[in-house]
């Protein structure tokens, strides 16, 4: 049976005399965003740092508190505009947590969207997301997933209670308007 390391988060991010993230082999940084709230629950956020996108990791980097998640951690990241999910714009993160943990999902908040549209900041996960693939994922040679089903079936295969849940999720995640976001 072979060991596969599961993705985690650390509340250590090694920084360099320049107050930069040390690197990991064949690391690059994507992208580097100032003053990101970040917020574990909505109605508490932690405090505000600078967001730095690597090819392999999330950092969150504050004075008082640091975070590095590996990107394959985060299993779901959307933006929402819903203030009943959080006081303000912000992208969503869900976390790969097998058991339940206080932090199975997070958000992280531009204190100005003027400076820092969410659009940029999900388009950097999504950049991060595709250089890190799901090593569980089943994909054959065609690089196409070995999920076989019928449409109607599964349709039809909805509870009421699910599609009540689909139907919040899709009023709570909508695609902004790009013009909006930039």
């Amino acid at each position: 049976m072979d060991f596969v390391k599961r993705p985690t988060y650390s509340h250590i991010v090694e920084l360099n005399d320049n107050a930069e993230p040390v690197l990991k082999d064949g690391e690059i940084i994507l992208d580097k965003f100032l003053l990101i709230d970040l917020a574990f629950v909505p109605e508490t956020v932690i405090g505000t740092g600078d967001l730095v996108v690597t090819s392999r990791r999330i950092l969150w980097i504050s004075d008082m508190k640091s975070y590095a998640f590996d990107v394959a951690y985060i299993i779901l990241h959307a933006i929402t505009n819903d203030i009943q999910s959080f006081p303000k714009p912000c992208l969503y993160c869900q976390f790969d947590e097998e058991e339940d943990s206080e932090e199975q999902e997070c958000f992280f908040a531009p204190q100005d969207l003027d400076k820092t549209p969410i659009r940029r900041i999900f388009d950097i996960f999504s950049q991060a997301a595709q250089m890190n693939p799901d090593e569980n994922n089943d994909i054959n040679e065609e690089g196409v997933g070995d999920w076989i089903y019928n449409e109607v079936e599964v349709q039809a295969g909805l509870n009421a209670a699910n599609a009540a849940k689909l139907q919040q999720l899709d009023s709570v995640f909508v695609e902004p308007d790009s013009e909006n976001m930039m």
